[in-house]
């Protein structure tokens, strides 16, 4: 069955088989390994960069969310704010108009008091120049006879004319 040729030629397959796979084993440990683990090394490497930048971005997306959250706050209180400017300045608005109007009647009544008392005055005028043509025509008359009465009355109508004006 086995004769010594096959067991020969078995032996040189295996022993040939054998140095083939340690020629291969060789070449991959001296050729390709290295390589192959630069590359793994390389990815690794790079793996971990992304991690690390993942990290970054993480950190930097927790920023800019604290960032917005202290925005929103500071936007709502600007906005508070500008609705108590508001209220102040739609009060403060009001006030003036009020005190505008009050000017305003208070204008309309001085007018109307200086008219009446121009009308007033035009009166009192008028009857004090009545008054006082009568006074004249009376002290004239008692008067009349005397030059000291006369120039007495002269002197008494022009000082009333004189205050008068």
């Amino acid at each position: 069955m086995w004769t010594s040729e096959v067991v020969i030629s078995t032996i040189f397959r295996l022993l040939n088989f054998g140095v083939i796979c340690f020629v291969a084993v060789y070449l991959f440990k001296t050729k390709m390994l290295p390589g192959i683990k630069e590359k793994i090394a390389a990815k690794y490497a790079a793996l971990k960069e992304l991690m690390t930048q993942n990290k970054d971005l993480l950190d930097q997306q927790k920023d800019l969310n604290r960032e917005i959250k202290e925005q929103e706050m500071f936007g709502k209180q600007l906005y508070d704010q500008i609705g108590i400017w508001s209220l102040f300045f739609e009060q403060q608005l009001k006030e003036q108009k009020e005190q505008q109007a009050a000017l305003g009647l208070q204008a309309v009544k001085r007018a109307q008091l200086q008219a009446d008392n121009k009308v007033t005055r035009e009166e009192n005028l008028e009857i004090i120049s009545a008054a006082l043509a009568g006074a004249e025509q009376q002290l004239r008359a008692q008067f009349s006879s005397q030059k000291e009465g006369a120039a007495f009355s002269s002197a008494v109508v022009q000082q009333m004319r004189k205050e008068l004006r």
